[in-house]
């Protein structure tokens, strides 16, 4: 009994990390930066050939130590529609998407852009992360597909 149970652990223990390697991810990327300077920090998409057409993704920062968020299209979203707007808890909210359901490509899907604030003098890491309440994407036939999220950050210097 012992052993069958061993067994089922380590069968259930294979597929939950076959899953989780198979998921598409989206990863803050890193950077650094002075205070009062302008910051680009890469949005990367790996989609495990999921076919997504659709990215969404509420992006979290310290108001305190960055303002004037913007966000700008990446070469893996070429020719793809995007919307974003700043919310009133200061995240901005990212929606990336293809009107004729193509593909997104696996690469830099976006790019977010802050300048770091003058308070950031007295800090060492401006921390970015994704709302995963907000984190979602969806393929050609509009179904949910599970993405995972990693956070990025600006080294401050």
């Amino acid at each position: 009994m012992k052993i069958k149970c061993l067994v089922l652990l380590v069968l259930l223990l294979v597929t939950v990390s076959a899953n989780a390697a198979t998921q598409p991810a989206l990863t803050i990327g890193n950077s650094s930066a002075a205070p009062m300077q302008r910051v680009q920090i890469p949005l990367q998409l790996q989609t495990q050939g999921a076919g997504l057409v659709t990215v969404m993704m509420d992006v979290k920062y310290d108001q305190s130590l960055a303002a004037d968020p913007a966000v700008t299209l990446g070469p893996a979203a070429e020719g793809k529609t995007l919307l974003s707007s700043t919310l009133p808890s200061g995240a901005l909210r990212i929606c990336i998407y293809d009107l004729g359901n193509k593909p997104l490509a696996d690469g830099d899907i976006a790019y977010l852009n802050l300048t770091v604030g003058a308070a950031a003098a007295a800090a060492s890491e401006l921390d970015l992360s994704f709302e995963a309440a907000t984190l979602g994407a969806s393929d050609s036939a509009g179904k949910d597909v599970p993405i995972a999220g990693t956070s990025g950050a600006v080294t401050l210097r």
